[in-house]
């Protein structure tokens, strides 16, 4: 499983942190964050800005079980993700527990929009056809001040499903190209699938 953390400078003087995909992995990533100021937002448990989840299969979101009580202990950190994954987390312990105690905030983002996430930060969410037993599945662009846009996509049943599926038809080929960097879904279940 793979998360991305993002950094914002910002233009009020403070650094902005974001995660995406919360993975069972956490505490190593989180290692691998070099930086004084996140280990002192570490020690005020107010690690991130916020955590987008694309959606709700373990290696994506488990690692929010470490920012409890039992772990970090975080306090207000919003959750970004669909009204689908907001309600997963709503209503199944112990992530219900986490959102009455203040630890995450479900923040759904819809995916009509880029959305503002700080000075420097927009997202837009884009449906993704992918099991959606428990949530939907999207995947993040993300925009900067300079206009560079970076896609995280890292669960899809296929990319031909994309443009066939019943929900929003996108083509491969025209998102990536509409990108500076694409992280994508790498994965295959048999050398067929090349």
């Amino acid at each position: 499983m793979s998360s991305l953390a993002v950094t914002d400078p910002g233009d009020l003087g403070g650094e902005r942190i974001f995660l995406v995909d919360a993975t069972p992995d956490i505490t190593r990533q989180i290692d691998l964050i070099k930086g004084e100021t996140f280990r002192e937002r570490l020690l005020e448990r107010r690690p991130f800005d916020g955590i987008f989840l694309t959606h709700a299969h373990i290696g994506h979101y488990l690692g929010l079980a470490l920012l409890g009580n039992e772990g970090l202990g975080v306090l207000d950190v919003p959750v970004y993700c669909t009204e689908s994954m907001s309600h997963f987390l709503r209503s199944n312990e112990p992530w219900a527990l986490m959102v009455r105690q203040g630890r995450i905030v479900p923040t759904p983002l819809d995916t009509q929009h880029w959305h503002r996430i700080s000075d420097q930060v927009e997202v837009q969410l884009l449906r993704v056809p992918h099991r959606d037993e428990l949530s939907d599945t999207v995947c993040f662009l993300f925009r900067g001040p300079s206009r560079l846009v970076l896609l995280y996509l890292p669960d899809i049943n296929s990319w031909s499903a994309w443009g066939s599926w019943d929900g929003p038809k996108h083509d491969i080929r025209d998102v990536v190209a509409s990108v500076n960097v694409a992280m994508l879904d790498g994965s295959f279940w048999s050398a067929s699938e090349l």
